[in-house]
């Protein structure tokens, strides 16, 4: 069991200290522990655990963006063959 210092978890996630303490105030974030009278730290696992579990959200995300895409029938271009023959002959419009 490895414990990180506030600077080692802020460079681990890209968070300002603030931000970080922030998070953790609404529970968005693994509680620090005590350390000593003027420290506290972080286990490593529990970071680690809350940066796969960010991952797996954006997975589940995108997986189900994905979904809906596939369901949409194919609507083809937006564009009518005049404004395509126009854009080729460099008219603006």
């Amino acid at each position: 069991m490895k414990v990180l210092r506030r600077k080692q978890v802020c460079e681990m996630v890209s968070y300002s200290p603030m931000h970080l303490w922030r998070l953790t105030r609404q529970n968005k974030f693994p509680q620090p522990i005590k350390l000593g009278p003027n420290s506290v730290g972080y286990l490593e696992s529990e970071i680690l655990a809350w940066i796969e579990a960010r991952v797996a959200e954006r997975d589940a995300k995108l997986q189900k963006q994905r979904a809906t895409a596939d369901e949409q029938p194919y609507r083809g271009s937006e564009t009518s063959s005049a404004e395509t023959a126009g854009a080729e002959q460099g008219e603006v419009r």
